[in-house]
């Protein structure tokens, strides 16, 4: 499936992610490429699994990024879950079919980002989360 550059990326890539997220790992290097891993936000109490899948198109398409565990993802009260919101611009989030919640990290993406720079956007999401988990206010208000 990668071509010679892709596949140099992806090797710099990984190196990337072993040095600065030692908690991801590269899957299916061969073929539909994803990174997984579990973080903790700073309050330390919860546990999320992120998860990047990379496009066919590595390095110039955007790739996707989820929150895999858990599943599901219930906003603060528990009646309504994040994925209930389909497509949200105060959640940062895409309508996902109802799998795990679809993050929107940014509106552009450029060759020269790179999958950590992703996965620290999936950091901030969750700290994000946990802060309207605390309030009730959207994630937008803690990321804008």
């Amino acid at each position: 499936m990668w071509n010679a550059d892709q596949r140099h990326r992806l090797a710099f890539e990984e190196k990337l992610v072993a040095r600065y997220m030692p908690d991801f790992r590269f899957y299916d290097r061969t073929g539909h490429t994803y990174i997984d891993g579990w973080a903790r936000t700073s309050g330390g109490a919860n546990r999320y699994r992120l998860r990047i899948t990379l496009p066919a198109r590595y390095p110039y398409a955007k790739p996707q990024l989820y929150v895999i565990s858990p599943r599901p993802m219930w906003m603060r009260g528990g009646r309504r879950t994040v994925n209930s919101l389909g497509t949200s611009h105060a959640f940062h989030c895409n309508n996902n079919g109802g799998g795990p919640v679809h993050v929107c990290y940014a509106g552009t993406w450029a060759a020269s980002m790179t999958c950590v720079t992703v996965l620290l956007r999936g950091l901030l999401w969750l700290e994000a989360y946990e802060g309207h988990l605390r309030t009730g206010r959207n994630l937008a208000d803690f990321l804008c």
